[in-house]
């Protein structure tokens, strides 16, 4: 068997470059251990090279103009399609909805549906500066927020209204048993916006139920291999708000990287 590798450029791993590379190269070690090729290319190579001979692509890539322009009949971890749709935050939102995945109150719209305080995220792209995200309490604030998006171009968003309590990263790989799960602490985070969502109450919650919801957002997407954020309120109920396509796993990489080994391989023989 014959796995392409596309890694992730770096422009797309704020401050998680490292980590980044070392979830792949764990992964792909780990297929080269079961006597399993695996050649590498970077993804701004992934337009120029000949998929004929392999089984499966193994994709960290998110340049979405490539990503739109990268057709493989063979089976692709994560799928293209589902890469791309974790570009758009504002489309996962309604996929969600119409999928009955928990997730807060939801506006697409400049003059928001939902209640202040909420959150302004940039609607499509992937984040690559603080401004991308903006936690806001106010009219004024919010047309700050979407004006500095504008200014960079972006007419897209999501508007989420903020949820009250535990917030809980979330790692897993779809079809199989592996799933991770901790408190946000504000140790490792991109922007530092974890800190904003205070102390952890230790609200209490199924564990269980939350792999069950995101397994079920990952196949809806089409994103095997994922990560991403639940808030859980008081009442212990759960509540999407991010889910993002191959996080750096930092936390749980070994195990991790097993999965991704065991999907891979199951990709390859039954998908």
């Amino acid at each position: 068997m014959r796995v392409l590798g596309i890694m992730r450029g770096s422009r797309y791993s704020v401050n998680m470059a490292g980590l980044d590379a070392a979830i792949f190269q764990a992964a792909v070690e780990g297929l080269r251990e079961k006597g399993i090729t695996v050649d590498i290319i970077l993804e701004d190579d992934m337009l120029s090279v000949e998929l004929e001979g392999y089984d499966l692509v193994l994709s960290m890539a998110r340049d979405i103009t490539a990503l739109s322009q990268f057709c493989a009949s063979l089976p692709c971890l994560n799928s293209t399609e589902g890469i791309l749709a974790c570009s758009r935050k504002a489309h996962v939102a309604q996929v969600f909805e119409q999928a009955g995945i928990p997730q807060p109150p939801f506006s697409l719209k400049e003059s928001p549906t939902v209640r202040f305080p909420l959150w302004v995220k940039r609607g499509c792209g992937c984040p690559e500066e603080k401004s991308d995200t903006a936690y806001v309490t106010c009219e004024a604030e919010l047309k700050a927020a979407i004006a500095m998006l504008r200014e960079r171009g972006i007419e897209e968003w999501l508007l989420q209204e903020h949820v009250e309590g535990d917030l809980v990263k979330f790692y897993g790989v779809e079809g199989t048993s592996f799933f991770h799960w901790l408190y946000a602490d504000g140790s490792h985070s991109k922007f530092g916006l974890e800190r904003l969502n205070g102390k952890v109450r230790g609200y209490d919650f199924s564990p269980y139920a939350l792999k069950t919801v995101a397994d079920k957002a990952a196949r809806t997407l089409g994103v095997q291999i994922y990560g991403g954020d639940c808030v859980v309120d008081e009442g212990g109920r759960l509540n999407l708000i991010d889910f993002n396509d191959w996080p750096s796993f930092y936390c749980c990489l070994e195990k991790a990287a097993e999965a991704i080994v065991e999907r891979a391989t199951n990709a390859m023989t039954k998908d």
